[in-house]
């Protein structure tokens, strides 16, 4: 041979002399991780794509097939401002289920400050408004809701 290399050898960058058949495996081996990182990418992004809400809200599944839900809003002293922006925002919720929302004033000091808010959701069929005549705390509130829901 001529030149010094062999026919099955070649120099690499840092000038060691490979086999090119470890060359072919290692280049088998990258090539087979890529195809497998591809398609591992694939299906994560094929399976995380959202599924269609619409037909919720269309109607096209049956509400009784969803399970009933319960919402236990407790309020004691709440700003009117806090407070009206958390019952509408569970107010524009379009659960297609049964959805009950359950607002317990646990004896607020405020209250003819949000009573003008608890009348606008009185007359809403979702929402069940119950009114403590003194704090009880928390526990208590979330309990009468829950006693109220049977």
């Amino acid at each position: 041979m001529t030149g010094g290399l062999q026919s099955d050898r070649f120099l690499n960058l840092t000038g060691q002399t490979r086999h090119p058949m470890n060359m072919l495996a290692a280049t088998s081996a990258v090539s087979f991780y890529a195809l497998r990182s591809t398609v591992y990418k694939s299906t994560q992004a094929l399976y995380a794509q959202p599924t269609n809400l619409s037909s919720l809200s269309d109607g096209l599944v049956d509400s009784d097939a969803l399970p009933d839900v319960d919402v236990i809003v407790p309020c004691f002293n709440e700003d009117p401002c806090t407070l009206s922006a958390c019952l509408e925002s569970i107010a524009n919720q379009d659960y297609a289920g049964k959805l009950r929302v359950y607002v317990v004033d646990d004896g607020s000091a405020n209250l003819d400050a949000v009573r003008p808010l608890y009348d606008a959701y009185t007359c809403a069929p979702r929402f069940n408004l119950i009114t403590l005549p003194q704090n009880m705390g928390k526990r208590k509130a979330q309990i009468t809701a829950i006693s109220r829901s049977f």
